[in-house]
This record gives C-alpha cells, structure tokens and sequence, in this order.
C-alpha cells in the first residue's frame, strides 16, 4: 500500500507542508512526522487528510481525518 497526505489550500490543513508520512515497510504501516516547528500562536489545529491506495491492476484507496491539536 501506499500512503499519502492529501494537499491542503489554508495552513490548517498542510499548507504550506509541515507533516509528512514515513511508510514502515516491515509491517505496512505508516507514521505522521512533523517536518518543522509548530507554533500554537500562528496555527492551533490541523485537519489532515490521508489517502492510502493499494497497488493492483484495479487500485483500491481509502481516506480517514486526522486531527492535530496544538497545546
């Protein structure tokens, strides 16, 4: 399978990028990674969408919300 954060338009939503996903090969899973410092004052909360696909002659792919608080 594959993984992939869906592009967002307003800061909430990874836009500019701030997270990104590290796949884990030994088990098919994946993990969120923050790619630079978050800053509560500037942004409280993100809402990033993850596409994961499979790879096949007819591709299956699934969609799940993952909300990030910032405290």
């Amino acid at each position: 399978v594959t993984y992939n954060l869906e592009e967002g338009q307003v800061p909430e939503t990874n836009m500019p990028v701030r997270f990104y996903i590290k796949p884990n090969r030994r088990d098919g899973s994946a993990s969120i990674l923050v790619a630079e410092n978050l800053d509560y004052e500037t942004t409280r909360f993100f809402t990033l969408r993850v596409r994961v696909q499979n790879v096949a002659a007819v591709p299956l792919a699934s969609f799940t919300t993952v909300y990030v608080n910032i405290t």
